[in-house]
């Protein structure tokens, strides 16, 4: 009796010393992912604008370009903007410039939108 009087002693100290052992640390990244806003960068107007490009007005875009200009409100404001085009006439940039921000967007002679 005495025996299984110790077993049980034992077991019940060893299950409360077990229980007030610290929790494990949680499974973390050492360098966890950072969140960042999902709106596009604004790229700021290098220098090179005029190498490359030369300016135009609003009345010289291709009816492609104007069309989608013209159907968006996030283009507002595009009548006034800088537009430049490339030598080949293949890619047009516009520059809006709202308060102290500007804004680049590419486009292709039919009105797509074109990666740098």
């Amino acid at each position: 009796m005495k025996k299984l009087a110790s077993i049980l002693a034992g077991l019940f100290i060893t299950a409360a010393v077990y229980a007030q052992s610290p929790a494990p640390e949680p499974d973390t990244l050492r360098d966890p992912v950072k969140q960042t806003d999902p709106e596009g960068k604004v790229l700021p107007r290098s220098s090179n604008y005029t190498e490359d490009h030369q300016r135009i007005t609003a009345k010289q875009l291709p009816p492609g370009v104007r069309q989608t200009l013209e159907s968006s409100t996030e283009y507002d404001g595009w009548e006034k903007a800088t537009i430049y085009k490339n030598k080949s006439g293949n890619l047009y940039i516009i520059d809006i410039t709202k308060a102290d921000t500007t804004k680049t967007y590419r486009f292709d002679k039919l009105g797509r939108p074109a990666k740098e």
